[in-house]
């Protein structure tokens, strides 16, 4: 019996041995360093991942590293995970926007007016100038930054007329008799917005529709057509739209075109040019102006007990596989910025964003998001999919910014505790219908403001489908200022 302990402990003692710290630096080298040392770094963290074993750690030096990884087969295990976090609490920015002077071809010369164009060499989803968000040009206009505080109208949950969040006054309405959804036809209504007014064709643009009760609901399409001085247009049809689930009353919709470029801060980018209308309508060169091009910074399959700690994420995310093949992934102490971004833009529509490649996602089983900031998503905030998964302590704040979404903004999530949520456009803030025969937990949470870009009153701010509703604990939430419903049980 002393002999099998005292081989017990050798090998504890070997199999401990083997854990390795690797480092990153900015100044690192992937082909001369070992990365053993603080002195020795490689470049990449794409590069390092990959000489990854179970106990290991990961170290990035501050900087920020413009990477679109993929790890495959990352494995830690219970006593011994893998760990990729900062060094030292040093600043770390995995960031998914490029320098434009480093993707493009010639300079800034004048379009027309105040608004300047430039040829790029990759295609681009968001853009900031001097880290200031831009709004992609759209009809009718909002006047603040969906980054922006919220004003709330006095007495009332909804935003103050004007400003990115109010619905009422920038959203148009639909609510005409020319509108089929199912036929692909919107008649704006003028007395609300006047399309027609305009004088302009938005033929080839993207409308963005809030027009469904039930169902994956919001949806981007392609304008097939319209024509300048008319309130009707037709957008593409998808094969799986959500015909049978009934119309709101309002249908509303907004509108992306180069046409509605029309006021500061705003962008459009088609057929390789890129066009901007800079805050002060000067020639932006220059300017601190950088663009969106990569999707995700961290794509994870079959990886297993890999802890991510203290790392920022500017335009970029992180997702896991739809086969759910990505387990205990523990995601703590981070900052998104930006998670998502559509690629309507580039002509990509997805039916649903929600299935589509653009959201944040922990799916597969045990996975968690702690102690993090997620903020300014265009979609939805995360999405689980898997039994036993946490968000626990998080901020989300502004999720939902152009009010697209499937039913909820953190879906399928089994234990959703200490967590803050302040404004979303989705009809619902928390929905999950996963692991039925897990207990849920729903407590200690804050909820302020969902559902601004929503038509229909249907929605909530915590819910759980009643079929697999039983052994969930929903207690102390404090669930505020929305035209939705609050705890709701279905």
């Amino acid at each position: 019996m002393k002999l099998h302990f005292n081989l017990f402990l050798a090998w504890l003692l070997i199999d401990g041995a083997r854990a390795t710290d690797y480092f990153v630096a900015t100044d690192g080298n992937d082909d001369n360093n070992n990365g053993h040392s603080i002195s020795h770094p490689f470049k990449t963290i794409a590069h390092a991942i990959k000489k990854l074993s179970a106990g290991d750690t990961l170290y990035i030096r501050e900087g920020r590293y413009h990477e679109a990884i993929v790890m495959s087969d990352v494995d830690g295990n219970e006593n011994a995970p893998i760990t990729i976090m900062n060094y030292e609490n040093e600043e770390v920015t995995i960031d998914g926007t490029e320098a434009v002077d480093d993707i493009s071809d010639g300079g800034w010369t004048r379009h027309s007016g105040n608004i300047y164009k430039r040829t790029l060499t990759k295609d681009v989803t968001q853009l900031f100038v001097d880290n200031t968000y831009q709004v992609i040009a759209r009809w009718p206009n909002a006047n603040t930054r969906p980054t922006d505080p919220v004003v709330r109208k006095d007495g009332d949950w909804k935003a103050e007329d004007g400003s990115w969040w109010s619905k009422d006054t920038t959203w148009a309405f639909a609510d005409m008799p020319g509108t089929d959804f199912e036929g692909g036809t919107v008649e704006a209504n003028p007395e609300s917005h006047d399309l027609a007014a305009t004088g302009l064709s938005f033929q080839g643009g993207s409308v963005i529709l809030a027009m469904v009760d039930q169902g994956p609901g919001n949806g981007e399409r392609r304008i097939d057509h319209h024509e300048a001085g008319a309130n009707t247009f037709s957008h593409e049809i998808l094969d799986d739209g959500p015909v049978d689930k009934g119309y709101s009353h309002s249908k509303t919709f907004i509108i992306e075109h180069l046409n509605a470029l029309d006021q500061a801060e705003e962008w459009y980018y088609t057929d390789s040019t890129l066009y901007l209308w800079a805050d002060d309508g000067e020639n932006p060169t220059g300017r601190d102006i950088r663009a969106r091009t990569i999707s995700h910074a961290l794509d994870m399959t079959d990886c297993d007990y890999v802890t991510i700690k203290g790392l920022n994420f500017f335009a970029s995310n992180f997702k896991t596989d739809w086969e759910k093949t990505s387990t205990n992934i523990r995601i703590e102490s981070c900052h998104l910025q930006y998670p998502d971004a559509s690629k309507r833009i580039l002509g990509d529509y997805a039916y649903n964003p929600d299935e589509s490649d653009y959201q944040t996602s922990l799916r597969g089983d045990s996975n968690a998001f702690v102690d993090s900031v997620l903020e300014y998503s265009e979609f939805g905030a995360i999405h689980f999919f898997g039994e036993n998964t946490v968000a626990h302590n998080n901020l989300f704040r502004h999720i939902a910014m152009r009010g697209i979404g499937y039913t909820a903004a953190i879906l399928q999530v089994n234990k959703f505790t200490y967590n803050t949520v302040q404004i979303a456009g989705s009809r619902a803030v928390v929905k999950t219908n996963a692991n039925p025969e897990a207990n849920r937990e729903q407590t200690y949470n804050l909820l302020d403001g969902w559902g601004f870009h929503q038509v229909q009153s249907d929605g909530s701010g915590i819910q759980c489908n009643s079929k697999v509703s039983k052994g969930t604990k929903r207690h102390h939430n404090w669930l505020l200022n929305s035209r939705t419903y609050g705890s709701r049980w279905d």
